[in-house]
């Protein structure tokens, strides 16, 4: 092996050992959220049999996290620092990430549907996990699901994750192995899934814009869209299933449509270097 090949495999291991850490200091800082809400039990009158408990100690570690990355974010050696947001978030672009958002959340929600009628018994942890959301105060939740959640998980995993990454490994690898933590960070099979397929492809949307504001955006827009699906097909409603397939196949439609406008943006950006 050659100096060079040397000095490169020390960069990965550097930045990789980097990436990990930031992952392993946000899975502590939960921690360190469940005692401070603990510590602070009562004042708040929020214990741990309390049906907001889940959520408060979600939305403080949120916070403690998306600080601690968007540090780190900031602190980037490969972010452009001159960006022009206008040429990043043309129309078609900004046309492209909902197609992607609402597109889909749609497909993979009915996926995820199909995969539990036919492995009823993967989705007993998947429930529980989102039996503790069901339970909180519904405007907490909203505001985890729909602002903190996503601007804490793109700081982390697309922001400071994925830009250290970035820096040792070509683009595609980076962005699988950031979906990877991405989804091992939910702790249950279906969300672990689920959360690798939307890690990965907002990284695509990440790097593609070259802006963070456009994956919390498209992030956001997903969580949105999940709500909007419960409104107009709510839990226990017959469905036709000419419907079914129908929405189906436009879900598919539009979250292919985005994903090859936003890839080819991508690799249009990779000639224009």
């Amino acid at each position: 092996m050659n100096q060079q090949n040397v000095q490169w495999t020390k960069i990965q291991v550097r930045q990789t050992i980097g990436a990990l850490g930031i992952f392993l200091s946000v899975l502590i800082l939960q921690i360190f959220a469940a005692v401070i809400t603990l510590a602070l039990s009562k004042v708040t009158g929020i214990t741990p049999n309390s049906p907001n408990y889940v959520m408060f100690v979600s939305m403080l570690s949120a916070f403690m996290a998306a600080v601690w990355s968007g540090y780190w974010y900031w602190r980037s050696d490969w972010r452009k620092r001159d960006f022009s947001y206008r040429n990043a978030l043309q129309l078609r672009q900004l046309i492209a990430l909902i197609s992607v958002a609402v597109g889909g959340c749609v497909f993979i929600s009915i996926t995820l549907t199909i995969w539990q009628t036919i492995f009823p018994g993967e989705f007993q942890q998947y429930s529980n996990v989102m039996s503790n959301f069901s339970t909180s105060s519904p405007w907490l939740t909203y505001c985890y699901v729909l602002l903190i959640g996503p601007i804490s998980e793109e700081l982390i995993f697309r922001g400071a994750i994925l830009d250290r990454l970035y820096l040792a490994f070509p683009f595609w690898a980076a962005n699988l192995l950031q979906a990877l933590l991405f989804g091992i960070y939910h702790m249950n099979l279906v969300q672990g899934i689920y959360a690798f397929v939307l890690g990965a492809v907002l990284g695509l949307v990440r790097v593609s814009t070259g802006t963070i504001f456009a994956s919390i955006g498209t992030h956001i827009i997903f969580n949105a869209t999940s709500y909007v699906l419960q409104l107009v097909f709510p839990s226990g409603q017959k469905i036709s299933i000419v419907i079914f397939a129908g929405v189906y196949l436009l879900a598919t439609l539009l979250f292919a449509d985005g994903l090859w406008y936003t890839k080819n943006r991508y690799e249009q950006n990779k000639k224009n270097e």
